[in-house]
């Protein structure tokens, strides 16, 4: 399932990876458990649970496992997509676009947020500057809600990017009247909402977090 409206173009032309979907619960695959049942490995959360409609059976087989808990799944999701890609000489150009699934902090009062305050962790990992900070509490109070995300520019024992690989991380707050916060620093606005970040010969293992202060109705569709 295509969850991140994921997108690849190499060289200006489309392509379409492969995908494999997995469900894991306390780091064990159970995708096989759920297929043989007939439960769906993701649905709609827009829309109505599958589970109250499953056989009677099925959701005792579920609870028993651990992986139905007061009616809710308690299995994550994950979808790898794979290509192969020849680097022939010269530049090779590989784009890919995606929408970020994001974490709800939920749990802090936007009146007061000593994470974010100099020397905090917060303003440590997200590289936030004052600015930032008071563009932050003049929103927080107006409905905006606080995301995080995290961005891996590869797994951990991946190959090496090619040595003369340059990166171009783009990252999209949908309205100007947003605010994202990223390391690191010398990301440069590229438009009233989109900042970039480039690189050359960059680490594999390294990740790259973004915070996002959001108006619930400039949300991405």
């Amino acid at each position: 399932v295509n969850y991140l409206n994921l997108s690849v173009r190499v060289n200006g032309a489309p392509l379409t990876p492969t995908g494999q979907g997995q469900a894991r619960l306390d780091g064990v695959d159970v995708t096989r458990t759920l297929l043989d049942a007939g439960v769906p490995l993701l649905y709609d959360l827009d829309g109505e649970a599958p589970w109250p409609h499953l056989p009677a059976e099925t959701r005792t087989m579920l609870e028993a496992h651990g992986l139905l808990v007061h009616g809710a799944a308690s299995w994550t999701y994950q979808t790898r997509y794979t290509w192969d890609q020849v680097f022939e000489p010269g530049e090779t150009r590989v784009e890919i676009r995606y929408v970020p699934e994001a974490f709800y902090w939920s749990d802090i009062n936007l009146d007061h947020f000593p994470a974010i305050a100099p020397g905090g962790w917060a303003a440590r990992a997200y590289c936030i500057d004052e600015a930032w900070r008071h563009a932050f509490f003049r929103l927080a109070g107006a409905g905006h809600e606080l995301y995080a995300v995290m961005h891996v520019l590869a797994p951990k024992g991946a190959p090496p990017p090619p040595a003369a690989a340059q990166y171009r991380l783009m990252a999209d707050k949908y309205a100007p009247s947003n605010l994202v916060a990223f390391c690191p620093a010398e990301s440069q606005k590229i438009s009233p909402s989109t900042f970039e970040w480039q690189a050359r010969d960059i680490s594999p293992t390294r990740t790259i977090q973004a915070l996002f202060l959001m108006n619930p109705n400039a949300w991405p569709d």
